[in-house]
C-alpha cells in the first residue's frame, strides 16, 4: 500500500508541474528530454550495476530490448499529457491517462487469470464511470471540435499501452532483474528519442536551448522516475493483483490531480466533475474492500 500511495503522489505532482510549465512559458520539447536524462541519472544512482555493463544492459537481453523500446514512445505520450494539462485542464489530462486502466486490467484478467470478485468488478466499473464524468469536455469548451480535443484519445491509448507493458515487464523479469535496472532502461530509450526531437527542433527550427527549460526538466524528472518505480514495486508486491492495483492507482491520481488543480490553479468544477469525484471515492472504497 505504501508504494501505491507514493505512486499516486508522484504521478499527481507531474500534472501540477506541467501546468507550471505553461505559466512560466517552458518549452516542453526541451524540458521533457532533460526530464528523461534526470530519470536516467537517478536510475544509475540507485542501480547496483552501471548502465555500461555490456552483459546486463545489452540488446542481447530480452528485458532490455522490451524496456528500451517502451521508453522510445514515452516522449510522445508525455508531450501529449503536457499539452493537455496546459491547453485543456489538469483534470482532463489526468483522466485521459488513467482511462488506460482498461488495458492492464483486461490483460491481468484474461492472460494472467487474475480473479475479479463481484465487489472488485463493481469498483472497477465505477472507477471507469468516474473517469468519464471527470474527463468529459463541456459542450461550450473552446477546444471542443478542434484537433486538440483528440489529445485525450491519444493519451488514453498510449497510457494504456504503457501501463500494460509495465505489468508485462514486472511479470516476466522482476525475479531476474532489479527494478531500477528496468526503469533505467526505459528512461534511456525515452531520453534518446527525446534528444532526436530536440536536435530536429534545433537544426530545422533554430530553437535556442534556454536555461529555464533545463531546470524545469530536472524538476519534472525527479517525480517522474519515482512514479514509474513505485508503480512497478506496487505491482510486484506479494499478493498484489493488477485488477486491484491499477484501478486504485489511477482513480487515486485522478482524485488528487483534481483536488490540486482546484486548490492551486483555481480550476472550476462542473456538476459532472463533482459527481465523478464522488463516484471515484466510492470506487476506491469498494476496490479496497475487495482486498480484505
Amino acid at each position: 500500500m505504501l508504494f501505491l500511495i507514493l505512486s499516486i503522489l508522484t504521478s499527481s505532482l507531474i500534472q501540477v508541474i506541467f501546468k507550471y510549465f505553461s505559466k512560466h512559458e517552458v518549452d516542453n520539447i526541451q524540458a521533457i528530454p532533460v526530464n528523461y536524462l534526470t530519470c536516467l541519472l537517478i536510475g544509475l544512482l540507485f542501480n547496483s550495476a552501471p548502465i555500461t555493463n555490456s552483459e546486463l544492459f545489452s540488446f542481447q537481453n530480452a528485458w532490455f530490448i522490451h524496456s528500451f523500446s517502451l521508453g522510445l514512445m514515452f516522449i510522445v505520450i508525455f508531450l501529449a499529457m503536457a499539452k493537455c494539462a496546459q491547453e485543456i485542464s489538469i483534470s482532463v489530462g489526468a483522466v485521459a491517462a488513467k482511462m488506460g486502466v482498461l488495458f492492464p486490467v483486461v490483460f491481468g484478467w484474461f492472460f494472467l487469470k487474475e480473479e475479479i470478485t463481484p465487489i472488485l468488478f463493481t469498483g472497477i466499473s465505477l472507477s471507469l464511470v468516474s473517469i468519464l464524468l471527470v474527463g468529459r469536455l463541456h459542450p461550450d469548451h473552446p477546444l471542443k471540435g478542434t484537433r486538440l480535443a483528440l489529445l485525450p484519445v491519444v493519451i488514453f491509448l498510449g497510457s494504456g499501452f504503457i501501463d500494460t507493458n509495465l505489468k508485462i515487464l514486472e511479470n516476466n523479469y522482476f525475479e531476474q532483474v532489479d527494478a531500477h535496472h528496468i526503469v533505467s532502461a526505459i528512461f534511456l530509450g525515452a531520453f534518446i528519442s527525446g534528444m532526436v526531437l530536440v536536435a530536429y527542433n534545433y537544426i530545422r527550427k533554430r530553437h535556442r536551448i534556454k536555461k529555464k527549460n533545463l531546470i524545469a526538466g530536472v524538476l519534472l524528472g525527479i517525480p517522474n522516475y519515482f512514479s514509474i518505480y513505485f508503480l512497478m514495486r506496487a505491482l510486484h508486491h506479494k499478493g498484489a493483483l493488477t485488477v486491484y492495483v491499477m484501478p486504485f492507482n489511477n482513480v487515486g491520481i485522478v482524485l488528487l490531480s483534481v483536488v490540486l488543480s482546484v486548490i492551486i490553479f483555481r480550476e472550476q468544477l462542473n456538476n459532472k466533475t463533482k459527481w465523478g469525484i464522488f463516484v471515484a471515492m466510492l470506487s476506491i472504497v469498494l476496490i479496497g474492500l475487495s482486498d480484505i
